[in-house]
């Protein structure tokens, strides 16, 4: 939800329920996930805002959100708000379409329940960095997509049931996102 207060002051909220499962444990399965930010338009080019993002994942529950949008004009946008900060380009567009090139950064995983093959209920937990490329297609009235291609590196698993972290090799991702 977007909530005016006034043509300066916006709040946004979200909550997202999820089961982040196998669909077969029980146990930890169930999550909330949720942002909660102030907005404060300094200009009509740069806002400034301010909250939390809860991510209720087994090794992060939270996480502080802070930064600025700037809009120096309508084909450059710098989203510098962490824990996600993305600089875009738009390209081309018309009536139909956008076209942007942007980059970003990301801290990526979640936390999944799951049953072991004795039968008992446990979570895994990954967790990486990703720095990425992208161009997006965005189209108002129909189906929007993104590429995104990158570097992730800072990766690691971990288990509920067993202390400790297993860490994994640098590497890369490709991704496709669609939206309508």
């Amino acid at each position: 939800a977007f909530i005016p207060i006034n043509d300066r002051w916006m709040i946004q909220l979200a909550a997202v329920p999820s089961v982040f499962s196998d669909l077969k444990a029980t146990q930890h399965a169930f999550r909330m996930m949720g942002r909660g930010l102030v907005f404060y338009r300094w200009s009509q080019e740069l806002q400034l805002a301010g909250g939390f993002v809860y991510l209720d994942r087994q090794d992060i529950k939270a996480l502080p959100a802070a930064g600025f949008i700037w809009s120096p004009s309508d084909d450059v946008k710098l989203d510098i708000m962490f824990p996600r900060p993305r600089i875009g380009y738009r390209y081309t567009h018309n009536e139909e379409r956008e076209r942007w090139v942007y980059a970003t950064g990301e801290l990526g995983g979640g936390s999944w329940a799951f049953q072991r093959t004795n039968g008992t209920d446990d979570v895994v937990t990954y967790n990486d960095l990703q720095l990425l490329l992208g161009i997006e297609n965005k189209t108002p009235a129909g189906l929007s997509w993104q590429f995104e291609a990158g570097y992730v590196f800072n990766r690691r698993l971990e288990y509920l049931s067993t202390p400790g972290e297993i860490d994994y090799p640098s590497t890369a991702v490709l991704r496709v996102i669609l939206s309508y």
